[in-house]
């Protein structure tokens, strides 16, 4: 087991864990402009449970969703607005070094307000230092004009060193848009494109020809900045998994040396789960059927270095070795389960005390075995672990 450490009062930890091996912590304030509420981030020492604010003097309000897909960033982005008389709005974009100890303004949009008020939202994919995918998401009422939901895109990137915005004219991209960026290497991204059709029932609701086509695609970082330099309608990718209508692409993640996604099909109410090790180029699959109605997704996960489905059972909560197929443990030990991380177990409890107050627990199990490691009073937030694998379980009073 790595080093493990209690972090007390962590209420506001994000999980995002900084180059300096510090994790963001952002809080937000009850005052407001026109809806947003301002907020304050601040870097959060572990180790010594100490904060350092960050630009204290420039106000922080997300009217636009900001992803890093760094895996441990050196610089933390936000971004604000102003709103001028004649119904515009300045949206600005600031990037804070970490190493530097500098903020500055990397990004400047003037644009109409009521565009943000009624039909589109903005997501920006930070790719490095250099380049940012901005993706506006455009609200579209379904055929039978009775739904509707973000299913326009319009895609472009941004040259943070040239000031300079290129337009993204890639059929798949600009028709399905990107749901998600994640880093498996220095230079190698997985990309998500298309919307899920279990978010918000959109089975439900969709004739075929409105969904979109879903895809998983390695992609060179390289590459694809490259490609939409030269307006290429067809960036160079490696796709992996496609689904289209009858089945649909619930979730990815990147775990450990895994990257994992959910395909779930509809007319055989049927998951696959597929972990994929983007080193060893292996993958396993492991096969989910709903009996219900209702659609019930496999909890995956990596534990110990290995994937593993958790089931839900009447003795509780069964770790199931996809490699070995086999089951190595089950998790019952009068603790609600919390989560599994390296070779720990974490649960929670609650317990009276006098006067009929409850005090909440924290319990800390180690594998193989499951002998009780280390026991803490509080309400259990979170969870994460740095570059060097030390474990912080965060907590609050309880």
């Amino acid at each position: 087991m790595n080093s493990l450490r209690i972090v007390k009062n962590a209420e506001g930890v994000n999980g995002v864990v900084l180059s300096n091996n510090c994790v963001l912590l952002i809080e937000r304030s009850e005052a407001k402009l026109d809806g947003y509420s301002y907020e304050r981030y601040y870097m959060y020492n572990l180790e010594k449970n100490t904060r350092v604010e960050i630009a204290p003097n420039i106000p922080k309000l997300n009217i636009i969703k900001i992803s890093d897909i760094s895996k441990h960033p050196e610089f933390v982005y936000f971004s604000n607005f102003d709103l001028k008389d004649d119904g515009n709005v300045e949206i600005r974009i600031f990037r804070y070094s970490i190493i530097e100890k500098n903020c500055k303004k990397i990004y400047s949009i003037i644009d109409d307000y009521e565009k943000y008020q009624r039909y589109m939202r903005t997501h920006v994919f930070v790719l490095n230092e250099f380049y940012m995918l901005i993706q506006n998401e455009l609200l579209r009422a379904n055929v039978a004009d009775n739904f509707e939901d973000y299913f326009d895109f319009e895609l472009s990137m941004f040259n943070i060193l040239q000031n300079e915005t290129k337009k993204i004219v890639d059929e798949n991209l600009t028709s399905n848009g990107i749901s998600d960026i994640l880093l498996i290497s220095e230079n190698v991204c997985v990309l998500k494109s298309g919307f899920s059709l279990l978010k918000n029932n959109r089975f439900e609701h969709l004739e075929k020809d409105e969904v979109s086509v879903e895809s998983i695609s390695f992609v060179n970082l390289g590459q694809l900045v490259s490609d939409i330099i030269i307006s290429k309608n067809n960036i160079v990718m490696d796709t992996i998994e496609q689904t289209f209508f009858t089945a649909t692409i619930p979730y990815v993640e990147v775990s450990g040396e895994y990257f994992i996604y959910s395909k779930f099909n509809f007319e055989r109410r049927e998951e696959e789960v597929v972990f994929y090790n983007y080193k060893t180029k292996e993958s396993q699959v492991c096969i989910n059927k709903n009996e219900s109605t209702d659609i019930n997704l496999a909890k995956a996960c990596i534990f110990n270095g290995k994937p593993y489905l958790k089931l839900d059972t009447q003795k509780g909560i069964e770790f199931y070795n996809i490699i070995d197929k086999k089951s190595d443990f089950i998790f019952d030990n009068g603790d609600k389960f919390e989560v599994a991380m390296n070779d720990i177990v974490i649960g929670s409890n609650e317990k009276k005390g006098l006067f009929s107050k409850n005090f909440s627990y924290i319990n800390v199990y180690k594998y193989p075995g499951l002998a009780l490691v280390h026991k803490e009073k509080g309400k259990y937030i979170g969870c994460i672990t740095d570059g060097s694998g030390n474990i912080y379980i965060l907590t609050k009073k309880g």
